[in-house]
């Protein structure tokens, strides 16, 4: 019978040096690696939807702007 590796076990109680090599093995970096990358182009898409749906909404403000001769950054600066 086999024992699991659990809290309790003084097995699984491993030094930091340990831990830190297990940590520079690629079958650890890469996943932990895909999910940053992956959090962050969720974070970018959800940001980049959330500007286009304010500047759809504002885009009679905008225009007027534009039209008063505001320039396209001076324009859209109170809606970002």
């Amino acid at each position: 019978m086999t024992r699991s590796r659990t809290a309790a076990s003084p097995r699984s109680r491993g030094s930091a040096a340990e831990y830190s090599a297990v940590l520079d093995t690629p079958r650890v970096v890469v996943p932990l690696g895909g999910m940053i990358v992956s959090g962050a182009m969720l974070a970018a898409g959800l940001t980049l939807r959330r500007l286009r749906e304010d500047a759809e909404q504002a885009r009679p403000t905008i225009e007027a702007r534009l039209c008063l001769g505001l320039s396209a950054h001076e324009a859209f600066l109170p809606h970002q």
